[in-house]
């Protein structure tokens, strides 16, 4: 860090000129970093539905495995021929934008007939000749067609279908984006000139965000050329973009001015800062950086590519923050660290930081007891957690794919769109078509089937097609699939003369659940180890990393217990607007985990960075922590309050999957530099005394980051 520092110093214009020249380049990049994202991307890896994908487009290319449709509506106060003409124009211009999308001939003469008996509302089903991708490219392309497109005066044409409603979904995140954006940027500059007093000093937090979210969007941009980035990775970087880079902005600020306001020069505020305050932004970065990279063990190309967004910010946001911003505070110190004439420095003894330490360490005990009450009560409501998986629930009521989806299962039955393919490929000595039939005969006793029927057959291989009387994301259709796989497909015995795959929509949602489900335990315990050593390298110790991880795990139960209690429940529905339902999604979970681990270190590397400071001058566990706390409470306040703001913005705004991201980390954060970082760290360091700073002497030779910062 010292080089680093000196570097910086040396070659300022440098700096400050290379990074306007990649800012200058990464703008128009990254604001083109949303042209080649995806809505898709959900598929699980050698699971049943992926298999059955594969099968089918290998074997049966004519078969349409992603079915859209046109649903064709007229007010019951229009001429009947209304109807007929704006079926006409609609056919006529599916096809326009290219051979991806047709029509079959037998459902446009039903529909012809259904239009010449008087019938006001049609549902029409397409044929996609593109996979699950390019479904939702053709689902976008045809509802931004008809959205613009004039018809016959009281009729609309909308496009149902999974592929319309992902590309729906595409539109309703981007928007919901740009809204969180403008709210939450104002937000952080009012509350930085709060902060701060000075326009300077507020300025600079925004700037460091502005550039790591510039060059992170290039990044993004540059990435989704050669591999699939989900378009909830833009939704990821920015959030987390946003909080981390003004906070470690903030705390850097902070101490230079702290430093300054003490009596020290330029240089030497600038060096301590860095070395103090800028060293824990790194360390505070790699552990962040760490967990979120845990969830790379679920094998997920959408969820990987979000946790990506946020590491890439993270990365790019450290960077700054140890180059960039060293070089912005030399050049603006006189404005930085100016004090209001008048102005008296408050003994840190006299502020209501320390004397609220004081207190906690004087009751420790009766402290950590109430805290661990408050806690357990905003926790609770994760022992009951259902993880699901919606794309039809999480748009709008008045979302032109909602609306044309309700239409259309009125009208053709709600599993219509989305059945349940079933591939059989006869092994050695097997009669597939005999083994086709009994499992026929068994679905069709079910009474959520309403059909079953044969729709490929080529040699060996046959493909099954069960519609359902549920639509694919409901619970009834989910527990189909497993009872289809675990007790229906098992009881014909058919598995003996030929391998069976169930797939389709709703199959595809239950290999997510189940796949996020095994491997979230698996996430937590690689955030736990990694979290575990770097902290331990960091504040050389071996107890203070354990307590820093308990604390934390319950700062990520409050938030999980506040969205079971918003979206599961329906808690405060009337008051929050927001509509239940009925479980969490399955792609928030491992991103809260991560996220909220990951921002919890942040503020306890910094806590207990400054705890061990004054612990190494004092040689006074108490004093080291009144001190400790005292002195770094204020900052992480409004650090916080910050991250809150930025989490609160995107908890308002967008689709469900993005406000329970949102307002989980934004309550996390809240417990977490409240209860957490006010009370249970305090209290528990005291009552564990000098155990707090328990390090072998073998492992003592290990300064990995202790060098880093010399």
């Amino acid at each position: 860090m010292r080089k680093l520092i000196q570097l910086t110093g040396a070659y300022r214009w440098w700096v400050v000129a290379a990074w306007l020249l990649l800012v200058a380049a990464a703008l128009p990049l990254m604001l083109h970093q949303s042209d080649r994202l995806t809505a898709g991307g959900y598929e699980v890896p050698g699971s049943g539905s992926q298999q059955v994908q594969q099968l089918v487009a290998e074997k049966f290319p004519a078969l349409s495995q992603e079915q859209l449709l046109l649903v064709i509506r007229c007010d019951s106060d229009v001429a009947p021929e209304s109807t007929g003409r704006q079926l006409e124009r609609s056919l006529a211009q599916v096809g326009a934008g290219g051979s991806a999308v047709s029509v079959p001939a037998t459902a446009a003469v039903a529909a012809q007939q259904a239009a010449a008996a008087g019938r006001r509302e049609l549902a029409i089903p397409l044929h996609v000749a593109t996979g699950w991708n390019g479904a939702i490219d053709a689902g976008r392309d045809l509802t931004h067609h008809f959205d613009e497109s004039s018809g016959e005066q009281g009729c609309r044409t909308q496009v149902a279908g999974r592929g319309a409603q992902a590309a729906a979904l595409h539109d309703v995140s981007e928007s919901g984006l740009k809204q969180a954006e403008m709210i939450g940027m104002p937000v952080l500059l009012i509350m930085l000139l709060v902060i701060f007093g000075s326009l300077a000093a507020a300025a600079l937090p925004l700037v460091i965000a502005g550039v790591s979210l510039a060059v992170t969007g290039a990044a993004i941009y540059l990435i989704s050329q050669h591999a699939l980035m989900s378009v909830f990775a833009v939704n990821m970087s920015s959030m987390i973009g946003l909080g981390v880079a003004v906070d470690y902005a903030l705390f850097v600020v902070v101490r230079f001015r702290e430093e300054l306001r003490g009596g020290a020069s330029v240089a030497e505020a600038r060096a301590i800062s860095m070395r103090t305050s800028g060293m824990a932004v790194v360390a505070s970065g790699a552990t962040v950086v760490a967990a979120l990279s845990s969830v790379f063990i679920i094998d997920n190309a959408a969820l990987r590519s979000m946790a990506l967004g946020a590491v890439l910010v993270v990365c790019v946001a450290v960077l700054v923050t140890v180059t960039l911003l060293p070089v912005l505070l030399e050049l603006l110190a006189t404005r930085i660290g100016r004090v209001k004439a008048g102005a008296v420095e408050r003994p840190l003894e006299s502020t209501f930081w320390y004397r609220w330490t004081v207190r906690v360490v004087e009751r420790p005990v009766i402290a950590t007891v109430l805290a661990l009450g408050v806690l357990a009560l905003l926790i609770a409501p994760v022992l009951s957690l259902r993880m699901g998986d919606d794309t039809l629930r999480q748009l709008p009521g008045q979302n032109s794919a909602r609306q044309a989806a309700e239409t259309a299962h009125r009208l053709l039955g709600p599993g219509a769109d989305a059945p349940v393919v079933i591939t059989l490929q006869a092994r050695e000595g097997g009669a597939v078509d005999a083994d086709t039939g009994r499992l026929a005969v068994a679905l069709r006793a079910d009474s959520l089937v309403e059909s079953a029927e044969v729709i490929g057959a080529e040699g060996d291989i046959r493909v099954l097609a069960v519609v359902l009387r549920a639509d694919y994301e409901s619970d009834a259709a989910r527990a189909f699939v497993r009872s289809l796989r675990s007790e229906i497909v098992p009881a014909t015995g058919i598995e003996s003369t030929a391998q069976v795959a169930v797939g389709g929509a709703g199959a595809s949602g239950v290999d997510l659940i189940d796949l996020v489900r095994e491997r979230l335990p698996m996430v937590a315990a690689l955030v736990l180890v990694l979290s575990y050593l770097l902290l331990a390298l960091l504040l050389r110790s071996l107890v203070l990393p354990l307590k820093a991880i308990v604390t934390n795990m319950l700062s990520v139960g409050a938030g999980f217990g506040v969205i079971v209690a918003l979206f599961q429940w329906g808690w405060l529905k009337d008051l929050t607007g927001i509509e239940p339902l009925g479980h969490v999604q399955s792609l928030a979970l491992p991103l809260v985990l991560a996220v909220v681990f990951g921002l919890s270190m942040d503020y306890e590397v910094f806590l207990l960075s400054r705890i061990r400071e004054r612990w190494e001058a004092t040689g006074d566990d108490r004093r080291a922590v009144a001190e400790g706390v005292g002195s770094t409470a204020g900052v992480i306040s409004s650090a916080a309050v910050i991250m809150i703001a930025v989490f609160a913005a995107f908890g308002v705004t967008g689709i469900p999957v993005v406000q329970q991201l949102g307002i989980a980390c934004a309550v996390a954060v809240a417990v977490d530099a409240t209860i957490t970082r006010l009370i249970l760290v305090p209290a528990t360091m005291t009552m564990l005394g000098r155990w707090n700073w328990y390090f072998p002497a073998p492992l003592r030779k290990i300064r990995v980051l202790q060098e880093a910062s010399e």
